[in-house]
């Protein structure tokens, strides 16, 4: 495999999948790579992710939407969902920041709501919709000024918790409404955090 190292060196976990273990590498045709869990040997290797902008450092996941399991893949310029088995690309939807560089991974829900975030773009939620047997991605909302540039965000309930660190001015922890993206609150001192959300709880690592 001849991939791309990323700017900021390997950061993303790959996923396991049935039979397999899935990565982003990044570069040109090594953008994702399927290995063979008991033999290590690659099952298929694909697509350029990576190969613009910065590298690949999101963490990838796998979904369940409506009824058809996707990898769900950031690259430096959209949110890709790949069929698992032979890394196909069924759907994309946009998400590019000025440095073509993704770093938070994507949070897929049960409701059926999938969130990206970046830094300098900010967070979008995502639901789906089934026409002539194809899913496509629709945009619920858009809110540029919430999204960590590195780090995570986590959901509770009907909130979305996590740093809000644009790249320009002041960063903040902020909690934002999951129904529209609108601020709920803001607290200083926390701007480049990884978090979770265990029993009602937030445990914060700045």
């Amino acid at each position: 495999i001849k991939g791309k190292t990323p700017k900021y060196g390997f950061a993303s976990t790959p996923v396991a999948y049935k039979d397999r273990l899935l990565a982003v590498v990044g570069g040109v045709g090594a953008g994702v790579v399927a290995f063979d869990l008991k033999s290590g040997s690659v099952i298929w290797q694909k697509h350029d992710f990576g190969a613009e902008g910065m590298g690949l450092y999101a963490s990838p996941i796998i979904a369940n939407i409506l009824g058809d399991d996707y990898l769900i893949v950031m690259s430096g310029t959209a949110v890709n969902g790949l069929d698992p088995v032979t890394g196909d690309v069924r759907w994309s939807f946009p998400h590019e920041n000025q440095g073509k560089m993704n770093v938070p991974s994507p949070l897929w829900c049960s409701d059926g709501l999938l969130f990206i975030s970046s830094g300098l773009v900010g967070t979008r939620a995502l639901r789906f919709e089934k026409t002539g047997g194809k899913v496509q991605p629709k945009e619920v909302w858009a809110a540029s000024k919430t999204g960590p540039s590195i780090g995570n965000q986590v959901r509770s309930g009907d909130y979305l918790y996590g740093a809000s660190d644009t790249g320009m001015g002041p960063a903040f922890f902020s909690g934002i409404s999951v129904k529209d993206g609108k601020v709920l609150w803001t607290e200083r001192g926390f701007s480049k955090t990884s978090v979770l959300a265990p029993e009602g709880k937030l445990i914060i690592l700045d």
